[in-house]
């Protein structure tokens, strides 16, 4: 609902603001098949020993990937845009209520999102390292 709010203010009562909307919304959606794969490899890791096995190898990288584009890149892009507003870059063009709203429901969006699904880097790099030494002790 609140995506749908932002899109219909956009366009329907605005008339602008749209695209940065969307390129946040396309930014939030590039880790959707990495995650969708991690997610059914979850659940089946038990039932099914390939999922498992996906599963393990997926996961530091779903970790990371989904840390940096959601963790870092979503919140910093959305700054750029607070910082864009703030400084008069809808003046005229977008009034205060509508951006400002805009801004509300998108970083209430992303704390709910980083809540929910608990995106913590320290597990990736823990993965990670412990892919490495299953790697190396292979190796060698």
């Amino acid at each position: 609902m609140a995506v749908l709010y932002v899109f219909i203010t956009c366009r329907f009562v605005v008339g602008y603001g749209g695209f940065a909307i969307l390129l946040l919304l396309v930014l939030a959606e590039v880790t959707s098949p990495l995650q969708n794969a991690w997610s059914f490899t979850k659940h089946l890791k038990d039932e099914v020993a390939s999922a498992g096995r996906l599963y393990r190898v997926l996961s530091p990288y779903f970790y990371v990937f989904y840390t940096v584009v959601r963790g870092v890149f979503g919140p910093l892009f959305v700054y750029r845009m607070v910082v864009f507003y703030l400084n008069g870059g809808g003046d005229g063009v977008v009034p205060v209520w509508a951006w400002a709203s805009w801004m509300v429901v998108i970083v209430c969006a992303i704390l709910h999102n980083s809540a929910t699904h608990g995106t913590n880097f320290s597990i990736a790099l823990a993965l990670m390292e412990q892919r490495l030494k299953t790697i190396v002790k292979q190796l060698l």
